[in-house]
């Protein structure tokens, strides 16, 4: 396992240009930080679906200074050599957080994890990772209806010594220098270290070599592995193989029928949990496939999020329910009755694509899907009208720095996916029935080649 893991992290990544912080164009809001540093509230991707939550996201991902109104450490663990941005506690300085490489050890040596509050990770074009991947992934999901909770994710700059010293305070701090996490390090501070001078240069700085650039990712909580999604394997390739042959979910996927001739019929903890995870699952496949993932199975999580369903002036729908806090359900606060809670998935590490080895495409998982959610149907139709724009193309230049053979690639991806998806519509193979009210609700099962008429009107 360890050869596969260290042959994906250590392979040459494709030439990239160097970042123009100041492209016109780029972001909504540009956010002035501490050295020189910037942050790019990104403009809105047309047809997309933002909540509240993701826009004050963006501000406040795009208000961190490094060391000022958060404490920053290198990543000291796994194997990206990421930048951890940390909330500064109680009676600590940014200062004081840092010289501890931000975590605190209980008694006994381990780890503690809760000591401090991880805001998020900044992470760039250096081993698996690429900025342009963990960016689009996230405005993508949004236009795709905000599948699969990707977290926001903004471009940002950090200034060139800052970040080799935050690295090479990592380094130091890891004792096992074979380590993979050690390697990732010791890769990324020749770059930052050598600076035009490096053959990859081009891939981590802005246009003067003075800034890294990458992108900031919100750090969720509450998530979980998703275990349900491994069905064995050390590498990608034998992962997705077994994911194929083995996965119960993707299994019922690849069924013809209605979802009563699988058994999920009537509304039950157990029916709908399938049916969401088939929806999840199918939206997981296109974005991966869209997005050339290469390290997606064993990297999937979940939150455990309550539903209900109701009738209403003689309508019935499922509700999906605000979530309690522990503080809430503690202080005695309850769900309705008739709440059950589902596994939602969360899509949380998408920095290893859009220039990778793309595993699920190649593995033809998309062709097996007989089942498929409408509205994510219906705007992937739409995304490949705008990704064939100029102004489609732009966008993804300007705000997920993607270059113009990313966006080529992209593309092309789009689009076999959608004649995927339309040639199984086109012989009565593909139903439209991946929804929680059309499945246990009586909310209608739109046709395919209906939704397909009507979004290239």
């Amino acid at each position: 396992m360890k050869k596969a893991v260290i042959t994906i992290l250590l392979a040459p990544m494709l030439a990239h240009a160097t970042m123009t912080p100041d492209m016109p164009g780029r972001g909504a809001e540009r956010i002035a930080l501490d050295r020189g540093e910037t942050c790019y509230v990104p403009n809105r991707l047309e047809g997309a679906k933002y909540s509240k939550k993701d826009l004050g996201r963006e501000q406040e991902l795009c208000s961190m200074n490094i060391s000022a109104s958060a404490a920053v450490c290198g990543k000291v663990e796994s194997t990206n050599p990421a930048l951890e941005f940390f909330e500064i506690a109680e009676g600590w300085t940014a200062a004081q957080m840092e010289a501890k490489n931000c975590f605190i050890q209980k008694p006994g040596g381990a780890k503690d994890d809760n000591a401090f509050k991880k805001l998020a990770k900044y992470k760039l074009s250096t081993s698996c990772s690429y900025t342009p991947s963990l960016l689009a992934y996230y405005h993508v999901s949004r236009f795709l209806g905000n599948i699969n909770q990707v977290p926001p994710a903004v471009l940002r700059t950090v200034d060139a010594s800052i970040h080799r010293s935050i690295g090479t305070k990592a380094l130091v701090t890891i004792s096992d220098k074979s380590s993979l996490i050690a390697q990732t390090w010791t890769g990324l501070l020749s770059i930052l270290t050598k600076g035009s001078a490096h053959s990859k240069a081009t891939n981590v700085f802005t246009d003067d070599y003075k800034y890294s650039f990458g992108a900031l990712q919100y750090n969720p909580t509450k998530e979980e592995r998703y275990s349900e999604m491994l069905n064995g394997g050390t590498d990608q390739l034998t992962r997705t193989a077994n994911f194929k042959a083995k996965n119960s979910t993707y299994i019922n996927l690849t069924k013809v029928g209605s979802l009563a001739s699988l058994g999920l019929s009537g509304w039950s903890e157990k029916n709908a949990q399938e049916v969401l995870k088939m929806q999840n699952v199918a939206d997981m496949i296109l974005l991966d496939t869209m997005l050339s993932q290469q390290d997606r199975l064993g990297n999937l999580h979940y939150t455990m999020e309550p539903y209900m369903l109701v009738t209403q002036n003689g309508k019935t729908k499922v509700d999906k329910l605000d979530s309690l806090s522990k503080k809430d359900l503690a202080s005695g606060q309850k769900y309705p009755a008739g709440t059950i809670m589902l596994k939602k998935m969360m899509m949380k590490d998408n920095d290893c694509g859009v220039a990778k080895e793309n595993h699920i495409k190649n593995g033809k998982l998309l062709e097996g899907l007989r089942h498929f959610n409408p509205e994510t149907f219906e705007k992937l139709i739409k995304l490949m009208k705008l990704i064939d724009t100029a102004e489609g193309k732009a966008y993804f230049k300007k705000e997920t720095a993607m270059s113009a053979t990313d966006i080529d690639l992209f593309e092309d991806n789009v689009e076999y996916s959608l004649k995927v998806l339309v040639n199984a519509c086109k012989a009565g193979q593909l139903t439209l029935d991946l929804d929680l009210d059309s499945a246990f609700a009586g909310q209608a099962v739109p046709d395919c080649r209906a939704v397909i008429q009507a979004a290239q009107q």
